[in-house]
């Protein structure tokens, strides 16, 4: 299967292995990325949304 040279992550920018965001049309994220992002969002559902973004504080 050839992949798409137009369509990118939304974060590392690669072009393979990409996974179309089910909720924003046109976007996608590459299979890591989107594994982190899963990962970012039940965090935040749990509450733990500053600890994960920013350890700086």
């Amino acid at each position: 299967m050839a992949e798409d040279s137009t369509k990118s992550c939304m974060k590392c920018g690669t072009h393979s292995n990409l996974v179309p965001d089910p909720h924003i049309e046109d976007i996608f994220f590459c299979k890591e990325c989107w594994e982190e992002r899963e990962i970012l969002e039940r965090a935040t559902e749990m509450g733990y949304d500053d600890e994960f973004r920013d350890e700086d504080g």
